[in-house]
């Protein structure tokens, strides 16, 4: 009887984990989802965007999103940005590990790409998050919809774009080492 209680109550502390999770990853889909629309809106890609909006990675939609709305002089966004950057952190420590049941919330088992912790607490790096901290991002997730979706609301596409811009972005797209720039070939006299 007491081993069937016992699993019981790891059984629903185990769903209890998977409720977060689900609602938090539900949350950052919809985030995305406006990253997805933000994008190919303010660089004018609606017509062409499905061939390739899911290559490039939402950090990088980003830091394009970023540099369009500052060339558009609008510096709003930077807080929403930095926000959706956090959230990303935590929906690739949880898309990316399992998790064990702990006091008040879940250990997660993640190790970066630096071979660290996902999170650094204070100084010392700890896999811990506990529900609580869950429930505060989802508060955060909430905000962050009601922001994209008004952002979304005020785009407007780049209509002539500065040679620093131009350069910004060049930057942005080098900096990932998944892009093997296309070099036109000349062709050789004979």
């Amino acid at each position: 009887m007491k081993k069937r209680r016992a699993r019981r109550t790891r059984d629903d502390q185990y769903e209890k984990c998977w409720t977060y999770i689900g609602r938090f990853l539900w949350h950052f889909g919809i985030i995305e989802s406006w990253v997805n629309e933000i994008f190919p809106e303010l660089y004018d890609l609606e017509q062409v965007a499905f061939l390739f909006i899911g290559q490039i990675d939402t950090l990088k939609k980003l830091r394009l999103i970023d540099a369009g709305l500052s060339e558009k002089g609008s510096e709003g966004q930077k807080s929403i940005i930095s926000q959706v950057h956090v959230l990303h952190d935590l929906r690739n420590a949880i898309a990316h590990s399992s998790f064990f049941i702990a006091e008040g919330g879940m250990t997660l088992d993640h190790i970066t790409h630096q071979g660290k912790r996902w999170r650094d607490k204070a100084g010392e790096f700890d896999n811990y998050i506990s529900f609580s901290e869950l429930d505060e991002y989802d508060e955060q997730s909430r905000k962050l919809i009601d922001a994209l979706t008004d952002l979304h609301g005020t785009i407007t596409p780049i209509s002539s774009p500065s040679k620093e811009f131009r350069a910004r972005v060049e930057e942005i797209i080098d900096a990932s080492p998944n892009v093997i720039r296309y070099r036109p070939r000349t062709p050789k006299e004979r």
